[in-house]
């Protein structure tokens, strides 16, 4: 925690670029579930790069989102 207020991401870009397409791909796959009678919504948990670049980290939320394979040596634009 930093000074007791929680962790976030806020999800930027121009109209089309996915915010969206992001959010619901995540949420259908990782659904909320009910668990010990209380209901839980899965986050996402994502560490970017020290000195982090565009690239660098959208590779890393990629990877954490299931959609980047360590095999792939296509380069991001």
């Amino acid at each position: 925690d930093l000074a007791g207020e929680k962790p976030c991401m806020m999800l930027s870009g121009d109209t089309g670029c996915g915010k969206s397409a992001l959010i619901k791909h995540y949420y259908d796959n990782n659904p909320p579930h009910f668990a010990d009678g209380r209901r839980k919504v899965p986050v996402l948990l994502s560490r970017i790069p020290s000195n982090p670049s565009i690239e660098s980290t959208l590779k890393q939320l990629l990877h954490d989102l299931g959609q980047f394979g360590a095999k792939s040596s296509k380069r991001l634009k």
